[in-house]
């Protein structure tokens, strides 16, 4: 299984990898351009809310896919320079709110970041943290999807082209490989 198992207070955490990766035993690496690394301090952070359940087997299930396209997500950065496809995994945290419903969260203003996880650049930049992290909040009547993803692996376009490729997979829609 491309999965792990961790638990932490009430919160559940699983380490999410690609099932598939090189098989050379070679590391393989993604460098980083100047434009990247500038980006590194950003960090993306976005959550978007749907009502109904959750299908957390078939979200966790299109993700582990989506890292076999996407596997520098799994990986680890080295001195802020490149990501080593080391495929160690992204946090993919389940977290319960109960007392909040959908339409207290149309109605509220809220922030990304009280459905995402936090993000250190510092740890990040030393491979001590991931680049990439998945939120999935519970709420009495729906769910809250959190992803937050340091902008140097991802600017704009390209971090809302692997939510909706995400989506596709998830979905058994057609996807075209990035």
């Amino acid at each position: 299984s491309g999965t792990m198992r961790l638990m932490a207070s009430d919160k559940t955490m699983e380490l999410l990898r690609a099932e598939k990766g090189d098989e050379s035993g070679r590391l393989m690496t993604r460098l980083l351009d100047p434009i990247d690394r500038i980006n590194l301090w950003l960090v993306l952070r976005t959550a978007w809310i749907f009502d109904g359940g959750a299908d957390l087997e078939r979200m966790k299930s299109g993700f582990v896919e989506l890292l076999e396209h996407y596997p520098f997500l799994s990986g680890r950065m080295e001195r802020g320079r490149l990501i080593e496809l080391t495929n160690e995994g992204v946090p993919f945290v389940v977290d319960a709110r109960p007392e909040l419903t959908v339409a207290h969260l149309c109605e509220h203003r809220h922030s990304a970041e009280d459905f995402t996880e936090p993000l250190s650049i510092g740890r990040m930049q030393n491979g001590r943290e991931p680049v990439m992290k998945v939120r999935v909040t519970e709420i009495s009547d729906g769910w809250v999807l959190g992803v937050t993803c340091s902008h140097g692996c991802l600017d704009g376009v390209g971090f809302y082209s692997m939510v909706r490729d995400w989506s596709r997979l998830t979905s058994g829609r057609i996807f075209a490989p990035p």
